[in-house]
C-alpha cells in the first residue's frame, strides 16, 4: 500500500505572496464587476435618452400642424393610394378585389381591405371634424363613391370626379389640423362605432 506523502509547507514568504495573490485576484475581480456594471448602467441610460429622445421627437411631430413641410408624406401617405386607386380605376377601368371578389383597397401597410367600408370611414371622420370645427361637409363625393363600390354598382367619370372633389377637400381641411387632432377624431369614430356594434348606442 503506497503512503499519502506529505505536502511541503510553505515558508512565510510563500504564504505572504499567495495571500497577496489572493488578494490581487478578488481585488481585480471586484474591479472587473464594478466596470461591468458602470458599462450596464451606460449603456441603460443611453437607450433611455434614445427612448426619451424618440418619445419627444414624435410628440412634436404629432402636434406639429399637417401644413408643415415635414407632414406632407404623412398626408400623401393616408390620400395617395385612394389618388392613385382612382387614376388606375380610370386608366384602366379596373380595381384590385379580395378573394370573394370585393373591391379592395391597398393601405399604405401592404395589405388589402375591403374598399368600400375604408372610403366609408374616411368619410364618417371627417364629417365629425366638419360638425366639430363647422367646415362645410364635403365628403358626399367619396360617400356616393363608396355606395356604389358597396352595392357593386357601375362607376362613371362623374362619381370619380366628384370623389376627387371630396379628396381635394380633405386635403385642404387636414392642412389646418395636427396628426394628434386628427387621431383623436379617429378613435372616437372608431369608439362610436364598436358601441353601435354593440346595441349599446345607436348608430
Amino acid at each position: 500500500m503506497e503512503t499519502a506523502q506529505a505536502q511541503p509547507k510553505l515558508s512565510r514568504a510563500q504564504r505572504r505572496g499567495t495571500d497577496k495573490a489572493s488578494v490581487r485576484a478578488r481585488r481585480d475581480a471586484g474591479e472587473a464587476a464594478a466596470a461591468t456594471k458602470r458599462m450596464r448602467s451606460h449603456i441603460t441610460s443611453l437607450v433611455y435618452k434614445a427612448e426619451a429622445h424618440a418619445l419627444k421627437k414624435a410628440e412634436i411631430a404629432n402636434n406639429l400642424p399637417f401644413a408643415h413641410e415635414e407632414q406632407r408624406p404623412r398626408i400623401d401617405a393616408v390620400f395617395g393610394p385612394v389618388e392613385s386607386l382612382l387614376d388606375t380605376l380610370v386608366a384602366t377601368g379596373e380595381i384590385e378585389t379580395l378573394r370573394n371578389g370585393v373591391a379592395g383597397f391597398r393601405a399604405p401597410d401592404g395589405n388589402l381591405y375591403p374598399l368600400a367600408p375604408a372610403l366609408e370611414s374616411v368619410c364618417v371622420t371627417y364629417d365629425k371634424l366638419a360638425r366639430t370645427h363647422g367646415w362645410d361637409d364635403q365628403t358626399a363625393g367619396l360617400r356616393k363613391l363608396a355606395k356604389h363600390f358597396e352595392l357593386d354598382m357601375p362607376i362613371t367619370q362623374r362619381e370619380v370626379d366628384a370623389a376627387r372633389a371630396s379628396i381635394a377637400w380633405m386635403r385642404d381641411r387636414t392642412l389646418t389640423m395636427t396628426p394628434a387632432q386628427i387621431s383623436a377624431e379617429m378613435l372616437e369614430v372608431q369608439i362610436q362605432r364598436e358601441l353601435a356594434y354593440a346595441g349599446i348606442i345607436k348608430a
